[in-house]
């Protein structure tokens, strides 16, 4: 191929022999011969190789998340999401118990991160220890920012007849609780389901759990939390 460098001083044309290919030797050329300002360049068969193996509008990665490490600890940034998965697991290993009050506690590891403007399912089972049978109790969720919407609803046994149910509407608040439990002391299995839509900020959900009355009240460990994101 032509190598072609023109000055205003002069002019050089270097045309290669009928034998010159893309892998002769060009080390020897020096920068009379060729001129710093040539248009057309050599390449080595391998530089060439490399260029050509480039996508075009290829660009570096660029990973500017505060906090990296989420992307590969199986949670979800700005950057990272999981659309229709479960994005959260855990399963409590102690006890959760209540003061002699009605003011509700942290679940222990029962905590997720969520990102702004999406869905999730939460789902939380387990069993309470109530020392009453006339002792229910409250679950809800304690969110770090505004959201659009948190539903939630908790069912366990009242008598070997009825469920007891309870709700929540709003932030770190229980739309009612439950009225008892059967006789008791007594392992009751609860179950809670409930509906996240966050709004324009990120943000943390934590389950939280409270006695119905001024009797202290346990959730036993082993209780599971589990998260998916719909949308």
């Amino acid at each position: 191929m032509p190598i072609k460098h023109s000055t205003l001083s002069n002019e050089v044309e270097l045309m290669a022999d009928p034998e010159w290919d893309e892998d002769h030797d060009i080390s020897t050329l020096t920068l009379d011969e060729i001129g710093e300002g040539t248009t057309n360049k050599a390449f080595t068969s391998t530089l060439k190789t490399k260029l050509d193996g480039i996508a075009t509008g290829a660009q570096v990665n660029n990973i500017s998340d505060a906090n990296a490490t989420d992307l590969t600890d199986g949670g979800e940034t700005t950057l990272h999401t999981h659309a229709s998965a479960i994005v959260h697991y855990s399963k409590s290993a102690s006890v959760t118990t209540t003061g002699a009050n009605t003011t509700p506690v942290n679940v222990s590891g029962a905590v997720f991160s969520y990102v702004a403007n999406a869905v999730y399912r939460i789902w939380a089972m387990g069993r309470i220890n109530s020392t009453a049978a006339t002792t229910g109790i409250g679950i809800q969720f304690d969110l770090s920012s505004a959201v659009t919407a948190i539903d939630v609803q908790t069912i366990h046994t009242l008598t070997t007849a009825t469920i007891a149910g309870q709700a929540s509407i709003a932030d770190d608040t229980s739309q009612g609780v439950t009225t008892g439990v059967p006789a008791g002391p007594l392992d009751v299995p609860f179950n809670t389901n409930a509906l996240l839509v966050t709004g324009a900020n990120a943000g943390t959900c934590q389950l939280r759990f409270r006695s119905e009355t001024t009797a202290v009240t346990e959730l036993l460990a082993g209780v599971v939390m589990v998260v998916e994101r719909l949308a």
